[in-house]
């Protein structure tokens, strides 16, 4: 008898040792323990105690055994700001720096090249004798643009092919045609409940604008032309 109440009692104790404390794996509280999942999606252990929102623009990169990512369409995660990384579209896509010291440097589109994400296009894209510019828009109407310079314009076109090819696979995008020029939007005002934000979009058509907006206002928001009030 006595030794079956010691059993219970270590039996007792372990399982006490493996509770967590109420809001356990919730953003601000601590992360939970094995085997639970440290911490609900769209959070990030940090520190091993806490669960932090990650994965949107500004906030710090989630993690999973892939390495460290963003959710955030047009973001990419910079190791170089903070231990954890940065979601941030300063780095990562063609035509912007390497995000440093990251599982993957041009996550977005591209290699890295002389700290620099560039196209995988051949070099037969760049040594002819015409420039081309090839514009394209990402889901929060953030624009980027490459520069052939080929003979003919067949040789451009499929320069631009090509590339819209490596993008696709990295993500969705608007695309113009050969040497056309995007919308510039610099004189708009995203009112929400969070503040009032100037943005500067650019875009080719009314319903990809739309969905820029949309991605802008998960949490709801309405827009004015102008300057913020």
């Amino acid at each position: 008898m006595r030794f079956d109440r010691l059993v219970l009692l270590a039996i007792t104790l372990l399982l006490g040792c493996g509770s967590d404390p109420p809001g356990a794996g919730t953003e601000g509280n601590p992360c939970a323990s094995f085997p639970a999942a440290p911490c609900q999606e769209g959070l990030r252990c940090v520190d091993g105690d806490t669960c932090k929102a990650c994965g949107e623009p500004g906030e710090i990169c989630c993690n999973n055994n892939q390495g460290d990512y963003c959710t955030a369409p047009g973001r990419a995660c910079d190791n170089n700001i903070d231990s954890d990384g940065i979601c941030t579209d300063a780095c990562g896509s063609i035509g912007k720096p390497c995000c440093k010291d990251a599982t993957e440097p041009c996550p977005l589109g591209g290699q890295c090249d002389s700290d620099e994400c560039t196209a995988n296009t051949s070099t037969s894209c760049y040594s002819g004798a015409f420039p081309h510019e090839f514009h394209w828009i990402n889901e929060l109407c953030g624009e980027y643009h490459e520069t052939f310079s080929t003979d003919t314009v067949q040789e451009a076109e499929a320069c631009r092919a090509d590339l819209i090819a490596q993008l696709d696979a990295v993500g969705k995008f608007e695309y113009g045609a050969l040497d056309e020029i995007p919308v510039y939007l610099d004189d708009v005002c995203m009112l929400s409940n969070f503040g009032n934000e100037q943005k500067y979009l650019s875009y080719f058509t009314s319903q990809w604008l739309a969905v820029c907006e949309s991605n802008w206002c998960l949490t709801g928001c309405t827009w004015i032309d102008g300057t913020c009030p």
